[in-house]
């Protein structure tokens, strides 16, 4: 795994939580419509769970990383796939996607080796044999 801190991802949860809120007035997309208010309250949301992770950006610590990565997970698929779900795929969709598609992709990145497959035993679920290793 490439070196990527917990201190780093606070710095990034706020910077792109702060962009999103941003990129409406910073790209000068959208007529305070659906397009408009979803990168809003998603950079609202991320900044929320934030400060609520267990992790140096986290004023009260609640939640382990581990929650706080599947936030990420669904933020980004929430952003990422928003222009088609609601529609405004025709007025803009790249700044959704690509910075939804980054959570997603960080979130993967960090959930992937908490899953542990070399380490799950098929026979538990189903009272046989088999193993994956």
């Amino acid at each position: 795994m490439w070196p990527f801190s917990t201190r780093l991802h606070a710095f990034l949860d706020y910077f792109f939580g702060l962009l999103l809120m941003l990129a409406p007035a910073l790209i000068g997309f959208g007529n305070a419509d659906v397009e408009t208010v979803i990168p809003i309250v998603a950079g609202m949301t991320i900044c929320f769970y934030s400060f609520f992770s267990k992790y140096e950006g986290g004023i009260s610590p609640i939640f382990p990383m581990k929650v706080h990565y599947i936030f990420d997970l669904i933020i980004g698929i929430f952003v990422a796939t928003s222009p088609w779900v609601f529609g405004f795929r025709d007025i803009v969709y790249k700044p959704h996607f690509l910075i939804g598609f980054a959570f997603i992709l960080v979130a993967i990145y960090w959930l992937f080796p908490l899953v542990k497959l070399r380490k799950f035993r098929l026979p538990k679920l189903l009272g046989g044999p088999i193993r994956l290793n």
